[in-house]
């Protein structure tokens, strides 16, 4: 089974826009799922939102916010929560399920002769 690793951003569109959002897809039983993912606030990161919010003291370090401050820091949320959310899957792939395109490989539980060892 294959899972979908599909993330968004507003940054170049929308004014202020700076993070990445990321979504685990696909199939599940009889119907189809799609997993939110979330990062974990940096006691610095909290600091930075607060001060864009005029110092509310909104955010708290250890705080799950829905947006990633990098592509890459999306993709590791994907990698380390794949297995978490459908763990009968065997691959996670880079794209949005319903696109038709070749998509990068970023995990899988599956080992190939060539990456074994000795």
């Amino acid at each position: 089974m294959i899972i979908n690793l599909y993330i968004t951003t507003w940054k170049g569109i929308s004014e202020g826009a700076e993070h990445y959002y990321a979504e685990l897809q696909g199939p599940h039983e009889t119907n189809y799922k799609k997993v939110e993912l979330y990062d974990t606030l940096t006691p610095h990161q909290a600091a930075q939102l607060n001060k864009k919010n005029n110092e509310r003291n909104l955010y708290k370090a250890g705080q799950s916010n829905v947006g990633f401050d990098t592509y890459e820091a999306a993709i590791q949320a994907g990698i380390r929560e794949w297995k978490t959310h459908f763990p009968e899957a065997t691959y996670l792939v880079l794209g949005k399920a319903s696109y038709i395109e070749p998509k990068l490989l970023l995990d899988s539980t599956k080992i190939y002769e060539k990456d074994k060892i000795g």
